[in-house]
């Protein structure tokens, strides 16, 4: 079954068009093989699928694990790790979980990732723990029950938890995203252990529409979306774990206007987001990582600017929104370099991990540049030997998507690939050719 699974989601991955771009189709919708992001600062996960929904990541504290659903291969939890030297993700692998072969929604691990907690399309929370130490072998899982006491004869109408799953104090406090059977809306809910595999609804944290968040690791910090200000990530803080959240919110990033941020996960020692990003025009999934740095500091947001959800004449007459961000200077610009031939536009880069690798006389590979002008013509593709001399060029006809790339004068060795727009280069990537 696992094999299977792998079967399908490594078919899924490379079988996707060779060349993209953002044309429209013959019906003027957005085609989702077609579709770009425009994501400066963000780095792609390199497994992303086109026309895919690649879900609810799980990343561990030092950002080295990463865990995520894929909907291509029947809604299965996926492991892969990023080598420490080369920064480069393994290819993802079905985890295993012993008697257990219906769908995995979301997931929580413990910090030492021995401990995996996982939702179901039905809400329902299952517990299971490693194997001897595995990042992808797991016990059979136990079912967790939850209780209302607003409704103790009737346990059906509880709201029980289908993401975003975070604990605190151990297991004893539960957080998570909940959706109420009735009315569908979700809401971000506190839940108290009250006996073994049991909880029991406290209250809830949302205020706004379509909530979704996760905890930080101390309980402190409350990161949070929401669908009034889709591409913002919001924050709410308190003292000790013991209080409620305060009702000042601040805004901790705001990302491009058209991406909406549906999921997110943070790894506080590496100072690294892992998010879900959907574009205003698609409603497919990629997942996206970003570097937090000091200049992300929290700024108290003003709700004057926000549609509150239960407000029927806000909705109506909605004040459009706005945050004001410092615009950052050339020292803050760590992974965006200044286009040579631009001034003062800036570019950025990013270039996934060819596949197969090693190649036998083709391999393919994700791009993405992105900046503030992308007039200019189209990005180069370059083959070096291990000296740095070019052997192999290639001009791309966009400036994001995925290339095939079949270089079949060089001879079978080690070589570098990368993309040069105006004089600014990607990182070398390399990759081993065969041809046989």
């Amino acid at each position: 079954m696992k094999n299977i699974l792998l079967l399908s989601f490594l078919i899924s991955l490379f079988s996707a068009n060779a060349q993209v771009s953002n044309r429209l189709d013959a019906n003027d919708d957005i085609n989702c093989e077609n579709k770009i992001y425009n994501t400066r600062e963000l780095q792609q996960f390199a497994y992303n699928s086109h026309c895919k929904a690649e879900a609810y990541p799980f990343l561990s504290d030092d950002g080295r694990d990463l865990y995520f659903t894929a909907d291509h291969s029947y809604h299965w939890l996926f492991y892969t790790q990023k080598d420490s030297v080369t920064q480069v993700w393994s290819v993802p692998m079905p985890i295993q979980i012993a008697n257990y072969s219906g769908p995995i929604l979301s997931s929580y691990f413990s910090r030492d990732l021995m401990d995996l907690y996982f939702t179901n399309n039905s809400s329902e929370l299952f517990h299971c723990k490693s194997i001897e130490g595995s990042r992808t072998q797991f016990s059979q899982p136990i079912q967790i029950n939850f209780t209302n006491p607003k409704d103790p004869n009737n346990e059906g109408n509880a709201y029980s938890p289908f993401s975003s799953i975070s604990f605190l104090d151990g297991d004893n406090k539960l957080y998570a995203v909940s959706s109420n059977n009735i009315s569908g809306q979700s809401k971000y809910v506190y839940y108290l252990k009250t006996a073994e595999n049991t909880y029991t609804h406290q209250n809830n944290l949302s205020s706004f529409s379509e909530e979704l968040g996760f905890m930080s690791s101390d309980g402190l910090r409350y990161y949070f979306t929401c669908d009034d200000a889709p591409n913002v990530l919001f924050c709410r803080v308190r003292s000790n774990i013991s209080e409620d959240f305060g009702e000042v919110v601040y805004s901790a990033k705001k990302f491009e206007a058209h991406l909406k941020i549906t999921q997110c996960r943070m790894a506080e020692k590496a100072n690294q987001l892992v998010m879900v990003l959907s574009d205003e025009q698609w409603d497919k999934n990629d997942i996206y990582f970003y570097n937090i740095s000091k200049e992300d500091t929290l700024k108290k947001f003003d709700l004057n600017y926000l549609v509150i959800k239960d407000n029927d004449a806000q909705k109506a007459n909605a004040t459009p929104l706005f945050i004001s961000m410092p615009k950052p200077d050339k020292k803050s610009l760590k992974t965006v370099e200044l286009l040579n031939q631009a001034g003062a536009d800036m570019c950025k880069i990013d270039i996934g991990v060819p596949f197969p690798n090693p190649a036998k006389n083709q391999f393919t590979l994700y791009y993405n540049v992105s900046g503030d002008n992308l007039n200019l013509p189209m990005p180069i593709l370059h083959i070096t030997d291990m000296t740095g001399k070019i052997l192999y060029s290639a001009k791309l006809e966009y400036t994001s998507g995925q290339v095939l790339v079949a270089p079949e004068h060089l001879n079978p060795g080690s070589y570098y690939v990368k993309i040069e727009y105006h004089g600014v280069f990607s990182n070398s990537i390399k990759i081993t050719l065969s041809f046989s």
